[in-house]
This record gives structure tokens, sequence and C-alpha cells, in this order.
């Protein structure tokens, strides 16, 4: 569905409505805490403080001509999923659902400032600064970047869906209720007034570069009457507002790096030295630095140096903090005996000094065909994006129990890589990371909180899969294509499922879903009329009138 947003999700500090008692007092009792309302209620949905156990916090409600309705609560649990997901200072963070038949509001913190359309109309002297016109365009971008990293487009970037704080003036973009994601690709948005013209041309062709056009219209409203501008940003927004995304800037990246360069050239140079009565003293002070900037000179150097150690090849990432991290094996040697089978200590020596390894660059050892075990000692901390894809015969690998974070892909086509155990420090399981291997079993240890998107998709071999009970999310596609999956349990802590999550499970018939509360999901098994979904038996009665449950053949524990 395309449509015009009308409303926002902003708090702003002017502007009170006071409720009448019965109703504060029903409020009360449905979120547990006391309800003020505010000014910015939208088409659909009304707006509130809400203050509870002293915290205050944004309640978003759908109005009561639109409670029952299955596309608006959708929108709801879109904008939930998908807000739930962002870990950005500049991104509103949204804490917690409610939906029932009878109610379904939205949770988030509340943001004390005022939206940027009140800041222009009330202090428009803020923005002649160019100074406060730079910081807020980088922190904007860094919420672009961060939004599109996680293959969301907001597409409804105003005036009135960007904050600034009252403490800091720092930039809080609000109301991901009309973006675009891949699993919600049929609810997005526009606002004519800021929309690219891939919104309005009947093509819905949108990705980065949409956002990144509304940012351009974003400027024009810094600029005033075209005399305001910094140049550097004057330059990124002709170019954002190209009418062809091709020529635009193409990432929220570009334009930082563009910024940072332009910048840097444009910086004025020192002026040259007063040699007066105080020449010497100058001179002196000015060798000094010098030999300051040499050492620091000498320094950089030293960082990011390479070096080899028995058969694999290091980067110095500390002189200082004496670490480093593993880029690849020494090809060198790959003709010797048990070279397939990789060792990969905490420490490496070079020049006389004993480094600590912390972990393994991207694509570290990706595509070489002959690795077979990998031992990684204790003191490794990271895996990078595609560490291990495409390790054909890569059979085992063990990881320490100070590995606390893996990259994308890390064993992406790792076809005979069969069985893993992974380390209790990790929180979460990031995306693609076994896809297309040929893991027979999986425990997820306790401690991991998300499964991110086709983690374990094209898993042919897969038959086990124990899921921790400190999971709240697994997101799209995760056991996608495992069709020897027969059944799994899903812990009592998990609040989101995301689309597609089972689908092409061929051989899964039983799910037992231990939440007393139906999870709202939507296209999570291609077949529920074969799965028997076994829940507690006080939840029967909900999991059956629940949208995607009620499908499958519900029955109790």
């Amino acid at each position: 569905m395309i449509g015009e947003t009308s409303e926002t999700t902003s708090i702003s500090e002017s502007g009170s409505m006071s409720l009448d008692a019965d109703m504060l007092h029903l409020a009360d009792e449905r979120v547990g805490g006391s309800l003020i309302p505010l000014p910015c209620s939208g088409a659909t949905s009304l707006s509130y403080m809400l203050i509870r156990d002293g915290e205050s916090m944004f309640l978003k409600r759908l109005r009561p001509e639109f409670v029952g309705k299955a596309h608006y609560h959708q929108l709801f649990y879109k904008e939930y999923t998908l807000g739930s997901q962002m870990d950005c200072p500049y991104i509103v963070h949204y804490k917690d659902m409610h939906d029932d038949p009878s109610d379904c509001y939205l949770l988030m913190e509340y943001v004390n400032g005022r939206v940027l359309k009140d800041v222009l109309a009330d202090n428009e002297a803020w923005f002649d600064s160019y100074d406060n016109q730079l910081r807020f365009v980088r922190q904007f971008l860094e919420a672009l970047d961060y939004l599109h990293s996680h293959q969301v487009v907001h597409l409804d970037l105003k005036p009135s869906n960007i904050m600034l704080t009252k403490v800091n003036n720092d930039v809080k973009i609000l109301d991901l209720g009309y973006c675009y994601s891949d699993s919600f690709a049929h609810s997005m948005g526009r606002n004519a007034r800021f929309a690219a013209p891939e919104q309005t041309d009947g093509s819905n062709d949108v990705d980065a570069r949409t956002d990144i056009y509304a940012l351009g219209r974003l400027l024009e409203l810094l600029d005033g009457e075209g005399k305001r501008l910094h140049p550097a940003l004057r330059k990124v927004m002709e170019k954002a507002l190209q009418p062809a995304k091709a020529d635009r800037w193409q990432t929220a990246g570009d334009i930082r790096d563009f910024l940072e360069k332009e910048l840097m050239h444009k910086r004025p140079r020192r002026l040259s030295l007063w040699l007066g009565g105080v020449a010497c003293t100058i001179l002196a002070a000015l060798f000094l630095v010098m030999g300051m900037r040499h050492q620091a000179h000498d320094d950089d150097a030293q960082q990011n140096r390479t070096f080899i150690d028995d058969r694999l090849c290091y980067r110095v990432l500390s002189e200082k903090e004496g670490t480093c991290e593993v880029t690849g094996p020494n090809m060198q040697r790959s003709d010797e005996p048990g070279f397939a089978n990789v060792g990969i200590s905490s420490t490496a020596n070079f020049d006389g000094r004993k480094y600590k390894v912390v972990g393994l660059t991207d694509s570290c050892f990706r595509d070489y065909g002959f690795v077979s075990t990998v031992q990684i000692d204790e003191g490794v901390r990271y895996l990078r994006e595609s560490a291990f894809r495409g390790d054909t015969n890569l059979v085992s690998i063990a990881l320490p129990e100070s590995l606390d974070s893996m990259g994308s892909a890390t064993f992406t086509s790792c076809h005979k890589l069969s069985a893993i155990r992974l380390p209790s420090s990790l929180r979460t399981i990031p995306s693609c990371c076994f896809n297309n291997t040929g893991l027979t079993c999986i425990v997820i240890p306790e401690g991991v909180e998300r499964i991110c998107r086709d983690a374990f998709c094209d898993s042919p071999e897969l038959t086990e899969v124990q899921l921790p009970g400190t999971l709240r999310v697994v997101e799209r596609g995760v056991f996608y294509r495992s069709p020897k999956l027969c059944q799994i349990t899903i812990p009592a802590s998990v609040e989101m499922i995301g689309l597609y999550a089972f689908y092409e499970c061929e051989m899964l018939t039983d799910v037992y879903n231990l939440s007393p509360v139906p999870q709202r999901v939507i296209d999570v098994f291609d077949h529920p009329e074969r799965i028997t979904l076994h829940v507690p038996a006080e939840s029967v009665d909900l999991y059956r009138k629940a949208e995607c449950w009620r499908d499958c053949q519900v029955v109790a524990l």
C-alpha cells in the first residue's frame, strides 16, 4: 500500500491537553502509569507521555475507530518490529508493543526536544551557524547510514519527523511507520513535499538514494533564501536533488567522505610564526613540536604494518596496546604438510615483541579451499565478515569462549562444516552466518538475544536446533530452506519472528511455542496447515484467533 503520511510521532515541548478524570483512570489501568496527552496526534493514532515508575515514555496508540482493523494493527507491528532493531543514538528507540483485539499501542523513549519544523519557525538563526549546520548533517548521515545498513529506507523524512533534543541539540529521527524493508515491502509511504521522483512516478523503485533525495530537500529548508548554507553542504544538496538516482550520492557514507575531504581542504593554514623578541623561545618550541610530530609519524608508520609469524599473516592494530589481527594464511608455505590444519594462537611474535591477537579480518580465509580444521585460542575476540566464507573443505572449527562477535556470512558456503560449538559470550548470531553449510545440529547458547536474517538458511542437513531462553528476536528467513528440520521449540522469551523464518522446511511438523501470548507474525510458514502448534494450555484460544498461528493445528502442551 502506498499512502500519503499525515501524522507524526514527535514530542514537542510546547502545548498540552488535559484528560478528564475517568479517562485518565482508565488509561492508568491499561498501561500501568499516568498518561498525559500530547499535541502531536495523527490521523490514525493518539499520542501521550506515559509516566510509569518515575520514567517518562512516549506512547503512540491506535485510534479507537481503527482498533480491530488488521491493516492498521499490521502497520503498528511493522513499526515496532523494525524500530526495535535500531540501536543508534540518532534514531528514536522503540521499547515495547501491546496488541490485542481491544487496544494497540507502541512505547518509545520520550525525547524532550523540538521538531525541526518548529526550530526553523521559531529559532531560524540557529542554523545560521556553519558549525550547527555541519553537526546536524553529520548526525543525520550517521542515522541514515545505520538505517540503510539494516536494509531499511525511511521514506518519510520531513521536518516533523526529525527532532533536536533539548539538552544538546542532537538529531533524533522519528516514525518508521511508512518505511521500506524487504520484510514489509507493501506498506511504504511518502510525503509529497519531500518525495523523490521514484516515489511519485509509479515505479516505487526506492532505495537508500531515495532518503538522500529527502536530505537534499531538508538542506533547501536550512538554506533559507539561498544565502545561508555552508558551501560544502550546498554541493551536497545539489547532487542529492538530482532527478535520476544514478546521478545522486549513492550512500550516506559517500556524502560523509566528501564532507571530510572538502572541509579538510578548505581548512585555513596556520599563520606564519612571528619571530620577535621571543624568537629563540618560539624556535625551541617549534623544534619540540616537530620532534613530536616526527614521533607521531613513526607511530603511524608502525600502526597497520604487517608481518608474518609461522603460517599466518598479521596486521598491527596498536603499537601502544601491542595488538594485532590475522589477515590470512602465509601462502608461501601452503605446500607444507599439515597446512590445512590452522592453529590461531592468542599471541604472535615479531621483531622481538609479543603481540596479542584479538581477531580475524574481513574475508581472512575466504575461498581458501584447502582449510580443513581450525583451532582458535582463548583471547581472540572477533571474526569479521566472511572470515571463512567459501572454505568448502572446512570440516571443524573450535571457537574460544572469549569470542564475543562474528561478522555476517562468517561461514557461508562451508559445505562440509557439520557441527560447531558456539561460545556463551555471543549475544547475536549475525546475518547469513551459517548460510549454506553442512550443519546437522546447532545449539544456540544462553545469552544470545537475536538471530539475524538468513542466519541458517539453505541448511540441507540441519535436523536439530536448540534455542536459548534469552532469545528475543528471530529475524527474516532464519531457517529458510532447511528441509530436514522436523521440530523446533520457540522459547517464551521470543517476541518477534520474521517473515519466511520457516519457509520450505518441508519436514517441519511440530512447533512448540512456549510464549503465553502469541507473537504477531505474518507468513512464517509456507504451509501452516501441516504444522501442529503446541502452546501453553491457557493460551490455546489466543493462538487459534491469532493471525498466522490460527492456520496451524493448535493443541495444548
